[in-house]
């Protein structure tokens, strides 16, 4: 009975352990690589037999989209299932991946049996072994919550790239602060940045300083742009950079302004 071959990549070394270990003794999948990054992953393809990839979108060197762009531009892969994995839903990144024709779409984070049954599922393993064909693939499309969806959009109006970490970050610490407000007042690095650093897989410490680079990159490229989305007025004396805490309640106010008024 023909196994599963599949192979990850994502750079939470962590994380790819503990996949690992969970399906070591598996009897239908094998994990056969692992990749830490996305030019890695497309040499991993390279080099060995694999039926399903799991991508994670955000990766150094080469990011999750840019990966899956690159294999569905080569007919060897056409029959590759691919798995995305996101720790935060983007409608349009969430759509622009399924276009691209990645099989299904997961969210961190997740329990193992869960991506058990996902692999066997979406891959239409039979009890006779057999893999199916391209056609008999399906995606699913992921919804998110209204106050995710602004606050992405409230994050790329100021220029916050969505590939790089302080995104993803940023993106949860608004969603937990429009949730419990109470977490700004003096509990942002006691509490706020530890949750953050549990549900992401990093530490406090990175957690902070990927917010305050992703709000150092966006007031570089377009400082202007950034006073007028958040502050309501023109770049000044008056507007200058906010530090971690106030920006997070500047686009949570933002996102709650915009659900209201919807």
């Amino acid at each position: 009975m023909k196994k599963i071959n599949v192979a990850i990549a994502d750079d939470n070394q962590e994380l790819v352990r503990r996949i690992e270990e969970y399906f070591i003794n598996h009897a239908q999948i094998n994990i056969v690589a692992t990749a830490s990054n996305g030019k890695l992953c497309l040499d991993m393809l390279e080099e060995h037999d694999v039926d399903l990839l799991l991508l994670d979108i955000i990766m150094p060197h080469l990011d999750g989209i840019a990966v899956l762009e690159k294999i569905r531009m080569m007919d060897k892969y056409k029959d590759l299932s691919i798995m995305m994995l996101t720790a935060f839903g983007q409608e349009d990144i969430m759509k622009h991946v399924l276009n691209l024709g990645a099989t299904y779409l997961i969210l961190k984070p997740f329990d193992f049996e869960q991506l058990e049954t996902k692999i066997l599922t979406w891959t239409g393993y039979t009890t006779t072994g057999a893999l199916p064909q391209k056609d008999s693939l399906h995606t699913e499309q992921v919804s998110i919550s209204p106050l995710e969806y602004e606050i992405s959009e409230i994050l790329k109006a100021v220029g916050i790239p969505m590939h790089i970490r302080g995104y993803k970050h940023l993106c949860y610490a608004v969603a937990l602060v429009c949730e419990t407000p109470s977490l700004l007042n003096g509990a942002v690095t006691k509490v706020l940045y530890p949750e953050i650093a549990v549900y992401c897989d990093s530490t406090p410490t990175r957690v902070e300083r990927s917010i305050r680079h992703a709000i150092e990159v966006a007031w570089s490229r377009q400082a202007e742009e950034f006073c007028r989305v958040l502050m309501g007025k023109e770049l000044d004396e008056t507007c200058t950079k906010p530090k971690n805490s106030a920006f997070i309640a500047l686009v949570a106010g933002k996102a709650q302004q915009k659900i209201a008024q919807s």
